[in-house]
């Protein structure tokens, strides 16, 4: 589902004040690649400027609009920005050609990517097959394995981050399908550190069908206009999900 202005203004401002009440709180964003993390800390340095950053960092094209508010309260507030995602290209090359992939990198890349995938069959994978399938089970297996490919980097960004960081909170920003119902993102956390204790707050409207089924903390919003009213629509939608996670770029 995209993202609704209410939404994001919502981030921001749980973001200012969680801030206010725990200082020792860090952001992690979906949004931005371990590859980008020196850009990022030079931007919230002073180092660089804005048009520096956006531009470096590969930012995303709606970057001005949803996620600046994210980045100049922590750059406001000296709040650590944690890069936590692995970068696109690769995980698209992972989507194409499977996990084996990661062995062609250097150690510099493979580092940007976590070290262990979660592949073992899960509420998780079953939902992801659901979406995805499309009669081809090496191709649906392979996008499986991209889209973990960002779950379990993520996950442990925010583990190894509060490992060396003890005490801070983390207020991790990401799309609903990476954390709904304590899969994705949140499981691949639990699995690293049981000890750490996990919220999520999902964005959902008042006539969700699913809201019964999920017991996330609930944000609820007005419902968006239809994103589709056929079927055809609905497949469409489904093969740009596709194409996000496999791309088209010759992998090397």
């Amino acid at each position: 589902m995209a993202y609704p202005s209410c939404i994001h203004l919502f981030e921001a401002q749980l973001l200012s004040t969680l801030a206010a009440r725990y200082p020792a709180t860090a952001l992690s964003l979906e949004q931005f690649s371990r590859a980008e993390q020196s850009t990022l800390d030079a931007y919230l340095a002073g180092e660089i400027g804005e048009s520096t950053f956006i531009d470096k960092s590969s930012a995303w094209p709606n970057y001005v609009s949803d996620y600046r508010p994210l980045i100049e309260i922590a750059r406001q507030d000296a709040l650590p920005v944690i890069a936590a995602n692995a970068p696109q290209s690769i995980v698209r090359c992972i989507g194409r050609e499977g996990e084996s992939y990661l062995e062609r990198l250097s150690a510099k890349e493979r580092g940007w990517v976590a070290d262990t995938l979660t592949k073992d069959e899960s509420p998780y994978k079953e939902k992801f097959f659901a979406a995805m399938f499309h009669g081809d089970e090496t191709k649906t297996l392979n996008q499986y394995l991209a889209q973990i490919a960002w779950d379990d980097t993520m996950a442990e960004s925010i583990v190894d981050f509060l490992a060396a960081n003890p005490g801070y909170k983390v207020i991790q920003i990401a799309g609903a399908f990476h954390v709904e119902e304590g899969l994705g993102i949140a499981s691949r956390i639990t699995a690293r550190n049981p000890s750490l204790k996990v919220a999520i707050i999902s964005p959902q409207t008042a006539d969700d069908p699913l809201a019964a089924e999920i017991t996330d903390f609930r944000l609820v919003v007005n419902a968006l206009p239809s994103q589709w009213v056929s079927e055809q629509e609905q497949e469409n939608a489904i093969a740009d999900m596709r194409k996000n996670i496999v791309g088209r770029k010759t992998c090397n």
